[in-house]
């Protein structure tokens, strides 16, 4: 399933399951966000999901919901700290978090401050949907909802010791378009890529993590 949250031609927005056809209102189903979707037990869901409903084709994707909060993991893959000659960590590390006022959709435009050197990085969101705590590797697999992807903007000329707040300018963290549930992913090769204006700047796997998305 891919969750995202949409808005009608009146403005309205409401969450849905996306498909080639077209985006099922999830609203005329009791769901007012997307995060009642990611709260409700699953089995809520399935007949929503094998029966459908009215399809909108005319709707304007958003940001696929609007995060409690965004943690960043940094020192994560391989081939990065190979490149930078680094150490790989032993355990997974929360380097920095995302102010809300970062979040953005995707394909939003984002204002680039005056003098910034800025920055960017495809990441892989985890989006937690089940709340654990000193959870074991099955209950924090069965705690992840979906994956995102997002585009992790620094401002790189700001000081190394205030880096959330180097990541957290206006809309420095799209997100989106959508959230896959894991059901359809094989969390542990997932390919991604970051392109600008074209150019193939970032090719990356979630093969090449240190630390499984279910250890973070």
């Amino acid at each position: 399933m891919k969750l995202v949250t949409a808005a009608d031609a009146d403005g309205r927005t409401f969450p849905g399951i996306y498909d080639a056809g077209g985006i099922v209102d999830l609203s005329q189903h009791g769901f007012a966000t997307a995060l009642d979707v990611i709260s409700a037990d699953a089995s809520t869901l399935v007949p929503i999901v094998d029966t459908g409903g009215d399809v909108m084709t005319d709707a304007t994707l958003k940001m696929p919901l609007v995060p409690r909060r965004i943690i960043g993991t940094g020192t994560n893959y391989r081939s990065h700290v190979a490149e930078m000659g680094g150490t790989e960590p032993q355990r997974p590390t929360a380097n920095f978090i995302k102010l809300p006022n970062s979040y953005a959709a995707a394909g939003d435009d984002i204002e680039i401050p005056p003098f910034c050197l800025l920055d960017y990085e495809a990441e892989i969101a985890i989006v937690i949907g089940t709340e654990v705590s000193h959870a074991d590797s099955d209950a924090a697999y069965q705690a992840i909802f979906g994956l995102c992807l997002a585009n992790d903007l620094s401002a790189r000329d700001a000081p190394t010791t205030h880096l959330s707040l180097a990541k957290s300018g206006n809309g420095f963290c799209p997100i989106g378009p959508w959230i896959t549930t894991t059901d359809e992913l094989d969390v542990a090769d997932i390919a991604f890529e970051l392109l600008v204006n074209g150019e193939l700047r970032q090719d990356s796997n979630s093969s090449d993590m240190i630390h499984s998305m279910v250890d973070i």
